[in-house]
């Protein structure tokens, strides 16, 4: 059969929507709310390398938004013109800013009420001293954000600033875009920008993936072009990368906590080096990061589209919805991360487990029920 996108058959490629992406964006919602929570150890704790591998599931969580942001925009610049594209991406960035405004004063409102009765169990982060003016200011100009809405106004900030880049892309100025974005991560490296340090850091991957997305029938063409070989030693290559970064950054991460044997003393040196830290860590802003993200979600892109029927049919049930309504399952989940410590406090792997099932539960019904839908940014 003749195939298309990257692998996916031409009546899968006509859809909308691309399972592969709904499949891997909805795994990674749904691990980051075990990361968020940050009990252990627990049952995804364990395989979710609690956001501190070389790749976070943060990391691509925004690269796949970005990668679809430039597949969709681009298919309204070709159908509608770019007024059209433009409008959607500032209407959708307008509704999330309001959506993180809104859940970060209400967040610090509910934070300063409960300080005082149960402060360990209040989130980290609340400003509880300054006057409630400066709160809303800092917040409108997207200085502060508190609780559990922070992707959104970084998610927000970046739509704000897509029709630059679409204008670019149109252009086919790509290499001004990439070397934009990639100048921006840069800058964050060495220095950063004060309070929006976290916007530059976390737009790299955005951006990369709105600049893969927005060619990405030119990819696949390319792709389909190379001889059946050399795509089967790309995949197969992309995959063992993908293995082996992970099984490395494990040990090296994780390895020094479990045991004082020799070897391990060494990888101890290796995680304590300026070198080693500056490259792939420094608090996820190292260096050859957005590198290592890009090889291993292909890897696992590749991976999943292999065995795409078979995830579908054992937990599409699952990951199918929280991918396609990821932002609703992002806020919902923030909800209920913020909730979990007044009542829940940590316990050992049977009690945290089940607090993450309890929560992946509750948004699967959500979803499933089509709660708040009409609201609730999806």
């Amino acid at each position: 059969m003749r195939e298309t996108a990257l692998g996916q058959p031409p009546a899968a490629a006509a859809s909308s929507r691309i399972a592969a992406l709904d499949l891997m964006r909805g795994y990674l919602i749904l691990v980051i709310a075990s990361v968020h929570l940050a009990y252990y150890p627990s049952l995804l704790g364990a395989i979710d390398g609690r956001g501190q591998l070389w790749v976070s599931e943060a990391e691509g969580f925004f690269f796949i938004s970005g990668l679809l942001i430039g597949i969709i925009r681009r298919k309204d610049i070709e159908r509608s013109g770019m007024k059209t594209a433009v409008k959607k991406v500032l209407a959708r960035g307008w509704r999330l800013y309001l959506a993180g405004v809104i859940l970060s004063l209400i967040y610090v409102v509910w934070g300063r009420a409960l300080l005082g009765i149960a402060p360990d169990a209040v989130k980290d982060g609340l400003d509880a001293g300054s006057s409630w003016w400066n709160v809303l200011f800092q917040t409108l100009i997207m200085r502060y954000s508190y609780g559990w809405s922070d992707f959104l106004m970084y998610y927000a900030g970046f739509l704000f600033v897509t029709p630059v880049v679409l204008w670019l892309l149109r252009r086919g100025w790509w290499y001004v875009a990439l070397a934009g974005t990639l100048g921006v991560w840069y800058w964050r490296w060495a220095g950063g920008f004060g309070p929006y340090n976290s916007f530059l850091q976390w737009q790299v991957y955005f951006f990369l993936g709105a600049i893969i997305g927005y060619y990405w029938n030119e990819i696949a063409g390319w792709f389909r072009g190379l001889p059946m070989l050399t795509r089967r030693w790309i995949k197969w290559v992309l995959a063992v990368v993908t293995v082996v970064a992970f099984l490395i950054s494990v040990v090296v991460v994780f390895g020094p906590q479990a045991s004082q044997n020799p070897w391990v003393g060494w990888i101890g040196q290796v995680n304590g080096s300026h070198a080693y830290n500056r490259l792939l860590v420094d608090g996820r802003i190292g260096l050859l990061r957005p590198i290592l993200a890009l090889l291993t979600l292909g890897g696992v892109f590749f991976t999943v589209r292999k065995y795409e029927d078979q995830i579908i049919r054992w937990v599409g049930w699952l990951l199918l919805p929280f991918g396609r309504n990821s932002l609703y399952v992002y806020i919902v989940e923030g909800l209920l991360l913020y909730l979990v410590p007044f009542g829940f406090k940590a316990g050992g792997l049977v009690v945290n487990s089940l607090i993450e099932l309890a929560m992946i539960a509750i948004v699967w019904l959500c979803v499933r029920y089509r709660v708040l839908f009409k609201v609730i940014p999806r």
